[in-house]
C-alpha cells in the first residue's frame, strides 16, 4: 500500500513538473489566481474594490503581488515606460506568462491605474507612456 502511494506521488510530481513548463498551464494559474482575487473583493486591476487609491510602491518583487502592484513596482524601477518596457522589467524578475497575456493584463492594469489617478500617462504616437506621479 505504501509503495502504491509513493508511486502515485512520484507520478503526480512528474506530471506537475511537466505542466509547469507549459504556457497554457501558466495562463491557467494566472486566471485561477485572478478568479480567487475577484472572489475575495478585488477588481481585475488588482486593487481592492472599496478604495484602491492608496499608492504603495512595492520595494521588492514577489509573485504574490497584485497586477497593480507589479506595474507600480516596474515603474518604480524604470521611472517611465511603455507597456513593453514594463513587461521587460517584470521579466527580469521572473514573470513567466506569455507575451500576449502580459500585453493585455499590463495594458488593462496600467490604463485603469491611470484613470484612478495612481500613475500618469501620456500618448506618444499611438502608445501610452506611463510614469509614477509625484506625491
Amino acid at each position: 500500500m505504501a509503495d502504491d502511494v509513493k508511486s502515485v506521488q512520484q507520478l503526480e510530481e512528474k506530471l506537475r513538473a511537466q505542466l509547469e513548463q507549459s504556457d497554457l498551464f501558466k495562463d491557467w494559474q494566472s486566471v485561477n489566481k485572478t478568479l480567487s482575487l475577484l472572489k475575495n473583493g478585488y477588481s481585475l486591476n488588482g486593487s481592492e474594490t472599496a478604495t484602491g487609491n492608496d499608492l504603495v510602491i512595492p520595494q521588492e518583487f514577489s509573485e504574490d503581488l497584485t497586477w497593480r502592484e507589479k506595474v507600480l513596482f516596474a515603474l518604480g524601477k524604470i521611472k517611465s515606460g511603455f507597456i513593453s518596457d514594463i513587461i521587460k522589467e517584470l521579466r527580469k524578475h521572473g514573470i513567466k506568462e506569455t507575451d500576449d497575456f502580459l500585453n493585455k493584463r499590463i495594458s488593462t492594469t496600467a490604463s485603469k491605474s491611470k484613470s484612478d489617478g495612481l500613475i500618469g500617462g501620456k500618448k506618444v504616437g499611438k502608445q501610452a507612456k506611463y510614469f509614477l506621479k509625484n506625491k
